[in-house]
């Protein structure tokens, strides 16, 4: 499957529905028809293609696409060269695979602590179920506060990875969640992935999970964690639904145990099996979408507020320390380019690390 787009001069919406065609080596090439992997924002029209064969040639396409002048033309995150020429806009498809709509990179923090997969929710881009709700903006200002405390609460820990020390196989995979329905993903509503990841080598030497453990942890409009969808794909546990104070248990495929995650009337719980009982608590006064606290018992150990405006292409945050109650010095803010608007490709650029006395 191939993702493909134009990207407009100006925003604004085509005076009737874009269509596309194969110019040149279309054969066997199809628009995939399901809902949601078609479509068109302010910036941009997309469709994804689909062939089944093993080594394609790339096909040249004609997109029909009246009223509106064309900046760029996309495969996957690859600029290609285009015509265009009245209302049709030809170019041919690069080797390029990626996910087109979503904008999603993956960040390790230099202090340590599981890498984040990281979405950045650009309004524009919302699509599939989220076009018939309003725009869930305290939601998804929540999510990457609540794993990048995550990340640093998981550092805190000491024995949780990534490397080691480590008392289990596998991996802690934080991950957030997209609204732009990239290729009919349903991630829907927003929600906050903590999850354990482990692999194996199958007969034939690919690499598959043994251990794919994933609650999906859902809030409410506020951004307040309320409820577990716990996914069990493989490994240890059974799927299930869960609310307050419902145990959801970690283990490895070797049994061993190594987190239980609780939702509680404060906050998230991360329970490891020691007795240390570690939280995630949305900021006391303004809630999630501001701020969200990491706690050990009932000691402050940090806060973390993130801003991301993807239209504008900067994500940022602060992780605040804290020692004794109080503030402790150093603190990070990041500032990350992760596009330039209309563009579609995403990395971090600046990392500053800065230190107070």
């Amino acid at each position: 499957m191939y993702s493909i787009k134009l990207v407009k001069t100006e925003a604004q919406r085509y005076r009737t529905a874009p269509k596309l065609g194969f110019v040149r080596d279309g054969d066997g090439w199809r628009v995939v028809t399901k809902p949601w992997y078609n479509g068109e924002n302010d910036w941009e029209v997309f469709f994804e293609l689909e062939t089944d064969a093993q080594k394609p040639t790339l096909p040249e396409v004609r997109i029909v696409a009246p009223g509106v002048k064309v900046a760029r033309a996309i495969t996957g995150k690859t600029d290609v060269p285009f015509t265009q020429q009245g209302d049709e806009t030809t170019f041919r498809l690069a080797p390029d695979q990626s996910v087109g709509p979503m904008i999603r990179i993956g960040y390790s923090s230099p202090r340590g602590g599981p890498p984040i997969s990281l979405d950045h929710n650009w309004e524009m881009r919302r699509n599939g179920e989220y076009l018939s709700v309003p725009w869930p903006a305290k939601q998804v200002a929540a999510v990457p506060n609540y794993l990048l405390a995550a990340q640093e609460v998981f550092r805190v820990m000491g024995d949780m990875g990534p490397g080691q020390p480590k008392k289990f196989e596998g991996d802690i995979v934080l991950m957030s969640s997209e609204v732009a329905a990239s290729r009919g993903h349903a991630d829907f509503p927003q929600h906050v992935h903590i999850m354990h990841y482990q692999f194996e080598t199958n007969a034939v030497g690919e690499r598959v999970y043994s251990s794919r453990l994933v609650p999906h942890f859902y809030m409410d409009d506020d951004g307040l964690i309320v409820r577990n969808n716990f996914a069990v794909l493989a490994g240890h546990g059974k799927s299930a639904l869960l609310g307050l104070n419902d145990v959801c248990r970690f283990e490895d495929t070797f049994g061993q145990h190594m987190l239980d995650l609780v939702i509680t009337k404060v906050g998230l719980e991360l329970r490891r099996p020691v007795g240390r009982v570690y939280s995630l608590r949305p900021d006391p006064d303004l809630g999630a979408s501001h701020a969200v606290w990491g706690y050990q018992g009932d000691n402050p150990i940090c806060r973390v507020e993130a801003h991301d405006d993807p239209a504008h292409g900067v994500f940022s945050y602060q992780l605040d320390t804290i020692k004794g109650g109080k503030l402790w010095k150093p603190f990070v803010t990041v500032t990350a380019t992760i596009h330039s608007p209309p563009r579609c490709w995403a990395s971090f650029r600046n990392h500053r690390h800065r230190e107070n006395p």
